[in-house]
């Protein structure tokens, strides 16, 4: 048999993506029967062995995201992007927004967005490119975090709190 005939031969394994919530699942796993090999876990869930090694490797990070971050379940990739400051600052006072029940827009997402990267920017810190707050980037900010637009209504939204908090009394 030549070389080229067994290379044939070799059928390669086909590139399965895992999510946050496999990974998560499969480091439970694994910490509630430490006797389950490497290869096991391979096995039962249909990836490399190198696989599981590298997330059981990680597990930490895969934890942290998972728990911290609810929309995240159904990532594969968990890397920050290029202006990954500007996107946690910019949900920080989205979710500030929305408890208030103050609606916010995509052109206020891509203001607040600008006025953050120059305050960073003036502040010293370096990115590896000029941000631009485009529609492709509030598109994937909203991607990464989970957020959908929604219309706030309802009389709780646009009633005085206070007119009806004395009104109690």
């Amino acid at each position: 048999m030549s070389v080229a005939e067994s290379n044939a031969s070799k059928k390669r394994k086909e590139r399965s993506a895992i999510t946050l919530e496999k990974k998560v699942e499969i480091i439970k796993k694994r910490e509630e029967n430490t006797k389950l090999s490497h290869q096991d876990l391979a096995n039962q869930y249909h990836v490399d062995r190198s696989t599981i090694s590298n997330i059981l490797r990680d597990k930490d990070k895969y934890l942290q995201l998972y728990n911290t971050t609810p929309h995240a379940q159904q990532r594969v990739r968990v890397q920050k992007g290029q202006f990954h400051i500007i996107d946690e600052a910019v949900y920080k006072l989205f979710l500030e927004f929305r408890s208030q029940n103050v609606p916010v827009s995509q052109d206020i997402l891509k203001t607040k967005a600008l006025s953050i990267y120059e305050r960073l920017k003036d502040g010293g810190v370096e990115f590896p490119s000029t941000f631009n707050a485009s529609n492709g980037w509030v598109f994937g900010f909203q991607q990464r975090f989970g957020i959908s637009s929604k219309t706030i209504s309802g009389e709780s939204e646009s009633a005085d709190k206070a007119a009806v908090e004395s009104g109690r009394r």
